[in-house]
């Protein structure tokens, strides 16, 4: 019997990464792919979701042709915080990611620090919002692409869009859910 072997996946800013591992923590394939964040005007910072998985789907093949393909027990999926990955009722992205380092939702960040509004959501999720979370990204959505927020039918974040792709069950883990929305 092949020695056991676990995957860890990396969805990244600016790279995809991709590692194999034996059970004692020994590395023993990897494979790594750029993406480009793209900044079309100041302060924005989005990926396109396609090429993000089309960037994990390649490094996954690389690691697993450098292994016994038996061998592997599992997959683990991380990735960049925060941001907004949107889906539409028939599980297409409406658009491209908006990231967590995006500042484009700023004066809406600004506003409720000064209402009140930013206090009250962290009664709830016990973290400030800023302009690269889900929460302020969507406003700002809502509010300046309504045609296409309107086609939005899942929100989810970068690993989820990667685990989506591998299982195609969208879900995410808790520490993820409790961020401001």
């Amino acid at each position: 019997m092949a020695e056991k072997l676990f995957i860890g996946l990396d969805g990244g800013t600016t790279a995809i990464k991709a590692a194999a591992f034996r059970a004692d923590g020994a590395r023993v394939a990897q494979a790594k792919r750029d993406v480009i964040v793209q900044r079309a005007f100041e302060g924005w910072s989005e990926l396109a979701m396609e090429t993000v998985w089309a960037a994990a789907r390649d490094c996954l093949s690389d690691v697993v042709a450098q292994v016994e393909p038996s061998a592997v027990q599992a997959i683990g999926v991380c990735g960049q915080g925060d941001g907004l990955w949107l889906l539409d009722e028939n599980h297409v992205p409406v658009r491209n990611a908006i990231l967590w380092n995006d500042a484009r939702a700023s004066a809406y960040v600004q506003a409720w620090a000064g209402d009140g509004t930013s206090d009250e959501i962290s009664k709830y999720c016990r973290t400030a919002i800023w302009p690269g979370a889900s929460g302020a990204a969507l406003r700002w959505g809502q509010d300046s692409e309504p045609e296409v927020f309107t086609r939005v039918a899942h929100i989810l974040g970068a690993k989820d869009w990667i685990v989506f792709k591998l299982t195609g069950t969208l879900g995410t883990d808790f520490s993820d859910a409790t961020i401001p929305f």
